[in-house]
């Protein structure tokens, strides 16, 4: 029954994500429809013999050993999360930043009435551009003028709202005044546990996220809201950074042009606690806010079979366009097969099947994270440690820029194992390890 719940509920969330509305009587609807399903799979359950559990693995079993922060940070895990339509991403520096000035980027080819729309909206935001507050130019204001379907007044409103956002969490200084040794290097390899990978067939940007493996709930016990929204937010500004550099290199629209593939492989019920849907909605509307429009479709790999059959009832009582967007593959061959028709194998990380690997490494950590458990414990308190000393304004933009594009193992490396080798205690053999690979 928990899949099939499972299923709706994440329903509510992609519909959210692509259309920024809420949801409406139709997924009401959908719940009625999953009932006769959800009663049918409980008879076929019923009389099922449990499956015993699986026994816990000794202390000293192979691959018993808890994920060690020491050796993530060593491995330099999600380091380069931002870097991969960087022709070499080893080798071009530090992360993307964001422009604080206005940008000619690519547009996509706009109908009459867009072209019309676009120039209302610059004329209502002429004040913000006065001012200087935030960008104004025609990419930024045609992706909110997208995000609320050609409606200027609506997108005035919504664009106004992120100018807000961005001025409440003091955004356009990330790069100068915020600790980014805190918000960004050192949860690196677990939040988000997911990066850039990589283009389509048709020259879409295409992003991956290992969301099945995020320890959402965990995170949320383990640290207050602000943090993790700030900590999501340095993501999604890396991100727009890093389409708006490639947009810029390659002379293409990035609007409209990226690909979103969610592998949920690893999610289970706790997603599905009312407070933990809650806070992805939270965290779904502020990404939205940063990187609206952008989307041409999400790809869910991997989803439990009985997601997928939920996903096939409620769809054909979504618009067009989300039904569109949204498509969802369960099993790994079926997962595969949709994601080939949209990337070529050296796109899809060899972990699910394709040929991306980073470093000889099949997982892509550099890229993705570490998947491999929950948060360790010593990188929480090293987080909580950097937060209360504050520390030099930048301090993460800047280690990286004194690296010179090393290669992984070389300069700030040493910034992202820092003294966690010697504190780690979790895993003795792993620190020795890191301990090793740092000599």
């Amino acid at each position: 029954l928990k899949p099939f719940w499972l299923g709706v509920k994440m329903a509510l969330a992609a519909h959210a994500e692509v259309t920024g509305e809420l949801p409406n009587f139709a997924f009401t609807l959908l719940a009625v429809l999953v009932l006769p399903v959800l009663l049918i799979a409980w008879r076929a359950c019923a009389g099922a013999p449990k499956a015993a559990p699986a026994a816990s693995p000794s202390p000293g079993a192979a691959g018993a050993c808890t994920p060690c922060a020491a050796r993530c940070w060593a491995r330099e895990d999600g380091r380069y999360k931002h870097c991969r339509l960087r022709p070499d991403m080893y080798s071009a520096g530090p992360p993307p930043v964001y422009s604080l000035a206005n940008l000619d980027l690519p547009l996509p080819p706009l109908a009459a009435h867009e072209l019309e729309g676009l120039r209302a909206l610059e004329e209502r935001v002429s004040d913000i551009t006065a001012k200087g507050d935030a960008r104004t130019d025609r990419a930024t204001l045609l992706r909110f003028l997208r995000a609320r379907k050609g409606n200027v007044a609506a997108a005035e409103a919504y664009f106004r709202k992120a100018v807000g956002y961005r001025q409440e969490l003091g955004l356009e200084r990330m790069d100068v005044d915020w600790n980014l040794e805190a918000y960004e290097r050192c949860l690196a390899p677990w939040w988000a546990r997911g990066g850039l990978v990589g283009f389509g067939l048709q020259g879409q940007l295409v992003g991956w996220e290992r969301f099945g493996r995020c320890r959402l709930p965990e995170l949320l016990q383990a640290l207050p809201w602000e943090d993790l929204q700030r900590l999501d937010a340095v993501h999604t500004v890396r991100v727009l950074a890093a389409f708006e550099e490639d947009s810029m290199r390659r002379k293409v629209p990035f609007v409209g042009n990226t690909i979103l593939v969610l592998d949920l492989e690893g999610m289970g019920w706790e997603y599905c606690n009312p407070s933990v849907l809650k806070a992805y909605g939270k965290l779904v509307e502020c990404r939205d806010m940063l990187l609206p429009a952008t989307l041409a479709h999400v790809l869910v790999v991997r989803a439990p079979r009985s997601f997928a059959l939920a996903w096939q009832l409620g769809q054909k009582l979504l618009d067009p366009i989300t039904r569109d967007k949204v498509q969802i593959a369960a099993g790994e061959r079926e997962s595969m097969a949709m994601l080939r028709r949209y990337m070529g194998n050296e796109t899809i990380p060899a972990y699910l099947g394709g040929s991306l690997r980073t470093n000889r490494d099949p997982e892509c950590r550099h890229l993705l994270g570490d998947a491999d458990g929950p948060i360790p414990p010593e990188a929480l308190e090293r987080f909580q440690a950097l937060r209360r000393a504050g520390g030099a304004a930048g301090a993460g933009a800047e280690a990286d820029a004194t690296s010179g594009g090393a290669q992984p193992g070389e300069a700030d490396a040493a910034s992202w194992r820092s003294d966690a080798v010697e504190s780690c205690c979790v895993c003795p053999r792993r620190a020795a390890d890191a301990r090793a690979k740092g000599a």
